[in-house]
Order: C-alpha cells, then structure tokens, then sequence
C-alpha cells in the first residue's frame, strides 16, 4: 500500500486548469478591448516618398503600414519618419520590411528600427533598392 505523503491534497487537472484561464483571458479581451485611433499619414523625409501610416491600436500597440515606399536617401539608419509623441515607444522596435530590389542585395536583411525618440529608421536597404513595403505591430507598453 502506497501512503500519500499529502493525504488531504486535492488532485487537479492542470491542463483544465490552463485552458480555463486561456478561455476567461481571451473573453476579457473580447469584452474590453483598448481602443483603436484611426490613421495617421507620417510625413516622409530624406526625400522618400509614398504613404506610410500609423495607429494606435487596440489601446496599447502602435500598427505602421507602407505599401511601395519610393526610396530617397539611402544609408544605413536613414530616418524616413517620424511617429507622433502617443504612439513612440519607451523600448527600441525592430522588425524586417519588404524590399523590391533592381539587383541581388548583399547587406543583410532589410529592416526598420522604431527608435524612442519616435524616428522611424531603416536598415540594409541595398542602393538597389526600388521601394520598401512595411507592415508591423509593435508594442507601447514594453
């Protein structure tokens, strides 16, 4: 005969248990979600050109989108935008982008940088580069 060393500990079913919390976590944020601003259009500098937005979203991230940016100036950490004061984040953000490339690119992933003075930067963006597409959702909070 085993003795349990816990006679008056209750089994439970962790895997339940995780699955009701994902369920009442999941209904909380259906029932109160944060708000969503509408767009805003950035302006463009170091001469780019085209149309990128931003937008609070869901109370607590910022959501940027930019179809076929026509590039300007191109260097490493060009700063093409910069985000309004309620959308910059208090941590450095950095995600890939969307290339279209005349020639074989040789400098690494292409990528933006949302930096915490709300510039908006790119990275290994080759001279060959014909427009630049960004669609990312970065945190507010962290």
């Amino acid at each position: 005969m085993v003795t349990r060393k816990y006679p008056k500990a209750k089994p439970f079913d962790f895997v339940q248990v995780v699955q009701d919390l994902a369920a009442a976590v999941k209904k909380l944020q259906l029932q109160s979600p944060g708000s969503t601003s509408a767009w805003t259009t950035l302006p463009m500098s170091n001469s780019w050109t085209g149309t990128l937005s931003a937008r609070i979203y869901n109370g607590n991230q910022c959501q940027l989108s930019g179809l076929h940016l026509a590039p300007g100036t191109i260097s490493s950490g060009i700063t093409i935008a910069t985000l309004p004061t309620n959308m910059i984040p208090p941590a450095i953000h950095e995600f890939t982008v969307t290339a279209d490339v005349s020639a074989a690119v040789t400098s690494g992933t292409p990528r933006c940088a949302v930096r915490v003075d709300g510039s908006v930067q790119l990275f290994a963006i080759g001279a060959t580069a014909t427009a630049i597409s960004i669609e990312a959702t970065f945190p507010l909070d962290i």
